[in-house]
Order: structure tokens, then C-alpha cells, then sequence
């Protein structure tokens, strides 16, 4: 999940392609790999 999360690709394709900004890039990074390597306990 980690490799896919920072591609070139993903980038290319959100803030290239869809009109993010970088800061909104690293916020969706930052939740996402926190998420993904931190899941919520039950």
C-alpha cells in the first residue's frame, strides 16, 4: 500500500489531472498512510 500511496502516478493523477493541490496531495497522504498503518482499535 505504501508504493502506491507515493507514486509518481497518484500524483500525476490527483494534482495533475484532477486540479488538487500539493497541500491537499499531502493531507490525503498523511490520512491515508496513518489509516492504513494505524488502523482505528475496536
Amino acid at each position: 500500500m505504501l508504493y502506491t500511496y507515493i507514486s509518481v502516478e497518484l500524483y500525476e493523477l490527483l494534482v495533475l489531472q484532477r486540479g488538487w493541490t500539493p497541500e491537499q496531495y499531502g493531507d490525503h497522504l498523511v490520512t491515508a498512510i496513518t489509516a492504513t498503518l494505524c488502523p482505528p482499535s475496536v
